[in-house]
């Protein structure tokens, strides 16, 4: 649903929380950006991503990273 904002502003913020609580919680980790595009809809994991727009992935997910390692924290994602 976030996707569907494209508001890389909002998803930076998203990080930045995310960030927030993953060090509240004793954390350094986020492993939940998913910046692959769904070419099948039996895909299990298409829920996680931001969509099947490449400009749209590019642009979300890196807002999320930035937001996330503002404060240090170190993020996985698949592609």
């Amino acid at each position: 649903m976030r996707g569907a904002t494209f508001d890389p502003e909002l998803e930076e913020c998203v990080g930045e929380a995310i960030a927030e609580e993953t060090l509240a919680c004793g954390g350094n980790l986020f492993g939940g950006i998913c910046v692959n595009i769904p070419y099948h809809p039996g895909w299990g994991r298409s829920q996680e991503s931001y969509g099947e727009d490449p400009c749209l992935l590019g642009e979300m997910g890196a807002a999320l990273i930035r937001g996330v390692r503002k404060y240090g924290v170190r993020e996985t994602f698949c592609i």
